[in-house]
């Protein structure tokens, strides 16, 4: 009868055995934050966390690209944070409590949002260390989200760039925008990489973008949004006209190679019911980029 029975994969990250996941041995931590409080259209982004860790227990633990299996550097994945759902700011205090005893531990921390507010708590707990400082962001996006205020907030994703521009770093590089108005353009222009203006060719930008990175360490936030809608239709604010996914690859492993990448976000993932395809587009992405971190580490 034994051999009729299976077992269901763990609930973590890559659907990893126990030997692989223990926070002690890990240098990687995975946080889910499930929240979307601020999402200014179709909201959902919530369950984006739940949807990107069942996918990545179907990916394979094998990279072929870069003959390296980054499961054994250790992935921890922590309890979904019990978020503020009724004040942004409050939230992200939760956050920076939260990643700064991870961070502290030297984890390489990765955080599975929930919509792009999140991503100053985050980058509030990364502030606070000082190895990690002085920092660069590479954002990858289809929006700026650097509006001064947004339904009576400064701290919506709408206005998370602007707010990490003013309070964490002199140098933000954005790559893909394609929804932006011009005084939002005119905010940031020497350090914009417009998505009508990468589709030629790509790869051949790469080099530039990566030297607009002001600094060696570089935090990189990745809005799913990012990515073409035919290979991203879950997120709640779809543009036509976005990144590929080799696209993203071939910019992630660059940076890897080139700068000290100290840690990364995926946000504004919301699950299709009855569609996982974009859900494991994105969960390869992150497995991806924490393969060229540690192939190439410095």
């Amino acid at each position: 009868m034994k051999q009729l029975l299976y077992s269901l994969d763990p609930e973590n990250f890559g659907g990893l055995q126990e030997k692989y996941t223990d926070y002690a041995k890990s240098k990687i931590v995975v946080v889910p934050i499930p929240f979307d409080s601020t999402a200014c259209s179709s909201p959902g982004q919530r369950f984006g966390p739940e949807a990107l860790i069942s996918a990545s227990a179907g990916l394979e633990l094998y990279d072929e690209e870069i003959d390296f299996e980054v499961h054994k550097e250790g992935i921890c994945t922590t309890e979904h944070m019990e978020c503020v759902r009724a004040n942004v700011e409050e939230n992200n205090l939760r956050i920076k409590k939260i990643l700064q005893e991870f961070l502290d531990d030297g984890k390489f921390v990765v955080t599975l949002g929930g919509d792009h507010s999140i991503t100053y708590g985050i980058l509030s707990a990364f502030a606070g260390q000082s190895k990690l400082k002085p920092f660069s962001i590479l954002q990858l996006d289809a929006h700026a989200d650097v509006a001064t205020d947004a339904e009576g907030s400064k701290y919506t994703h709408a206005c998370v760039m602007r707010r990490a521009r003013e309070d964490f770093t002199d140098s933000i590089v954005q790559v893909g925008l394609r929804s932006v108005s011009k005084e939002e353009i005119e905010y940031n222009k020497e350090n914009i990489f417009l998505a009508i203006d990468l589709r030629k060719n790509f790869e051949a930008k790469i080099p530039e973008i990566i030297a607009r990175l002001k600094h060696e360490n570089v935090y990189i936030t990745f809005d799913v949004d990012a990515l073409d809608p035919s290979e991203m239709p879950a997120t709640g604010t779809p543009e036509p006209g976005g990144l590929h996914y080799y696209d993203v690859l071939a910019l992630l492993k660059a940076v890897c190679k080139e700068k000290n990448v100290i840690g990364f976000d995926c946000v504004e993932l919301m699950p299709l019911p009855g569609n996982d395809a974009p859900n494991t587009v994105a969960a390869k992405i992150i497995y991806k980029l924490l393969g060229y971190k540690f192939k190439f580490l410095k």
